[in-house]
């Protein structure tokens, strides 16, 4: 990931004569953004889907949650009995 940030810069560098930093900034935070959003899913699926809390009502059956964070989209995958 690294390398390809490096080598689009340069090759902005090639054409324009300069760096665009606006261009390299927004790939450096949308990378980072997939990243975190990558070690976030993980973490909270480390637990292997049990949950910890109390429920309310009728069971009806275990489901996968996608959630919008600001890192981007991530799955909270559930026990599935």
């Amino acid at each position: 990931m690294i390398d390809r940030v490096v080598e689009m810069a340069f090759r902005d560098k090639k054409f324009l004569g300069h760096f665009d930093l606006e261009s390299t900034e927004l790939l450096i935070r949308t990378s980072m953004q997939g990243v975190g959003a990558v070690f976030l899913e993980k973490l909270l699926n480390s637990d292997e889907g049990r949950y910890q809390g109390k429920t309310t009502g009728k069971f009806k059956e275990y489901r996968n949650k996608t959630l919008q964070t600001v890192l981007g989209k991530i799955v909270v995958k559930l026990q599935t009995a």
